[in-house]
């Protein structure tokens, strides 16, 4: 006999939950925080395991389909840790309501693993409880993107503010916004519109020193710099009008593109620690 259902959710094809295991490295090579969860000796090791998920989430270590946001909330019990995952739309009319794992013991990584694999153990059980949620086998690989694929404008990204208002304080963010509108912006003729591509290679390498050393930010900053020195040295000595006009377009799009998934990244980490 058929029972009468309240409700039944229907999921769209979503991309899954995946680790970049190249950033990961970067990552435990880098400067890492101290978080309590890779302390074997620590008494209260799941306290900080939200904040282990959301920073992976911050540096491209831990993905998850940008139409969605993932959650992690600790159930502490002094006895017998665990935690709760919860994936939401990232565009929702009613933002509280979203799809939830049941409870998940904590399993405490081993003393004898490196810092790369530790926190690879814990990003592993939280990648393969968001995949059941979204009906993805727990070894469910993500489809390569082409970074060479045509992108919609970045205008299609604004909110009801500025990108100028919404990451005035990210360092990052802002400066491409600002170096892409100095381009976008510039009325000057010959030369000048050259000396103003040199300007821009000069802010973002200022930046980049910055930044810390073969993390994602800092390694995509490299290729934006090294393709846009590549633009810059095309145009030659005596570049006509029409090149020049070229190259400032192709430095335009340039500048856009770390901005596509810098941006609903930003966003991602903001609405996962609310």
């Amino acid at each position: 006999m058929n029972q009468t259902r309240a409700f039944t959710l229907t999921l769209a094809p979503v991309r899954p939950a995946t680790i970049d295991s190249t950033a990961l490295a970067a990552w435990a090579d880098s400067e890492v925080p101290y978080y309590q969860i890779l302390d074997p000796e620590s008494d209260s090791p799941n306290d900080d395991l939200p904040n282990l998920l959301y920073d992976a989430i911050e540096r491209g270590v831990f993905s998850v389909d940008p139409t969605l946001t993932v959650e992690l909330h600790t159930a502490l019990y002094v006895h017998d840790p665990g935690y709760i995952i919860t994936v939401r739309n990232r565009h929702d009319p009613a933002p509280g309501f979203g799809i939830s794992s049941k409870r998940t013991p904590l399993i405490p990584a081993t003393a004898e693993l490196s810092l790369a694999d530790a926190i690879s153990h814990y990003l592993s059980h939280i990648r393969d409880i968001t995949n059941s949620l979204l009906g993805h086998p727990a070894d469910a690989e993500a489809e390569p993107v082409d970074p060479d694929a045509p992108r919609p404008p970045l205008s299609a990204l604004e909110y009801d503010i500025p990108f100028e208002n919404e990451f005035g304080s990210h360092p990052t963010i802002s400066l491409l916004l600002a170096q892409r509108n100095a381009l976008e912006s510039c009325d000057e003729l010959g030369g000048d519109r050259v000396d103003a591509l040199t300007e821009v290679t000069t802010a973002l390498t200022g930046h980049r020193q910055t930044l810390t050393p073969a993390t994602p930010e800092h390694t995509e900053l490299d290729t934006v710099l090294t393709e846009l020195a590549a633009i810059t040295a095309e145009l030659g000595e005596y570049p006509g009008e029409d090149t020049i006009l070229d190259a400032f377009a192709e430095a335009c799009a340039l500048l856009e593109r770390p901005l596509h998934h810098a941006i609903p990244a930003a966003r991602a980490v903001r609405a996962a620690r609310r």
